[in-house]
């Protein structure tokens, strides 16, 4: 992910093989499991992170994936590796920031926005009420995660909070023609994968620029790059003219990264947070907007999910990369109750 390369939907070499894969294939309703490969593509993308399917056709990107995890892929554990790929995809290279604090006031603001419409309506439970208060206090509140912010059922509850989050806003944008929700939830996602584009880009940027030097590939990684080059090349079909151009331009109420001072998380959640305190009518809520919020709720999400510990290697590289210091490890199989089910 961080060199930018295109990614193939399609068995190549060897078949990948780790505990995490083998767990995967052990389950009962397992069937044959087709794993993404990176390769460095002999034709120039339109954008990084390409994904070719089998038939050597352009048909998503990998920002467009991790877009998704803001709606429906909030899981509460995930493995070392994807959470740092996902985390230096919608990063930017940057830090959190006062991520954590800015989610939690725009969700008060929204779930009193919701009451005073509908009363008695509690969209992220009665507890907020509560919270509410101390945010009007003129108490010094900690936002800093402890210790049990990590355990799975609170991190459970907290990605719970944003689901909501990203739903409600996605109901109350001012949207010109738009009244149904599946249009309204098309458009926000749309909105998020350029989002999160933008900063995939600016990441690789700044990574580049750090690095001291090409890395050599191993011999497993150039038979990989051999085989996948062939296959885009060969089948006498000959090289294909790749083209993603679903977003190739901005919507019009994106503009290109800003380089402002301070983190963009703290400066996209506040800017939404200042909208939401004044009158819709003088600046509407967007699709825009909904959609910096949905990135940097997959950016929290990166700092708070459990971490699975496959192997050693996961727990080493967990170490010194802000993750959950939550660890879990995979139950072996022969360690489960036998178990009979009928359908």
């Amino acid at each position: 992910m961080k060199s930018g390369s295109a990614i193939a939907d399609l068995p190549i070499g060897n078949a990948m093989s780790n505990a995490a894969t083998r767990y995967l294939t052990n389950l009962p309703s397992s069937e044959d499991n087709n794993y993404y490969k990176a390769f460095c593509p002999p034709q120039v993308l339109s954008q990084p992170g390409t994904i070719y399917n089998r038939a050597r056709q352009p048909i998503s990107t990998w920002a467009d994936a991790v877009a998704g995890i803001a709606f429906g892929g909030l899981v509460p554990l995930a493995g070392t590796q994807l959470i740092q790929a996902v985390r230096f995809t919608v990063s930017g290279g940057e830090g959190l920031g006062r991520g954590n604090e800015l989610l939690e006031r725009i969700i008060n603001v929204v779930d009193e926005q919701t009451a005073k419409w509908l009363p008695g309506l509690h969209l992220f439970g009665r507890q907020q009420v509560s919270f509410g208060s101390l945010y009007r206090s003129t108490l010094l509140i900690d936002f800093y995660l402890s210790e049990t912010d990590y355990d799975v059922r609170n991190v459970v509850w907290r990605l719970d909070r944003y689901s909501t989050l990203i739903e409600r806003l996605t109901a109350a944008y001012q949207g010109e023609g738009i009244d149904d929700a599946t249009t309204r939830s098309k458009e926000v996602y749309e909105r998020t994968c350029y989002e999160i584009q933008l900063y995939f880009n600016q990441a690789l940027g700044r990574h580049n620029n750090q690095r001291p030097g090409p890395r050599g590939l191993s011999p497993r990684e150039k038979s990989t790059q051999y085989n996948l080059n062939s296959f885009f090349q060969g089948g006498g079909r000959g090289g294909h003219e790749t083209n993603t151009g679903d977003r190739a331009s901005p919507p019009s109420e994106i503009g290109p990264v800003e380089q402002s001072e301070g983190s963009s998380v703290d400066n996209d959640l506040q800017g939404v947070l200042n909208l939401l305190s004044q009158d819709p009518a003088d600046r509407p809520l967007t699709a825009a907007h909904v959609a910096k919020v949905a990135r940097c709720i997959i950016m929290m999400w990166t700092y708070i999910v459990g971490v699975m510990v496959w192997e050693k290697e996961d727990e080493e590289d967990a170490h010194g990369d802000a993750l959950s210091p939550s660890r879990y490890k995979p139950v072996p199989f022969g360690d489960l109750p036998d178990v009979s089910a009928w359908r």
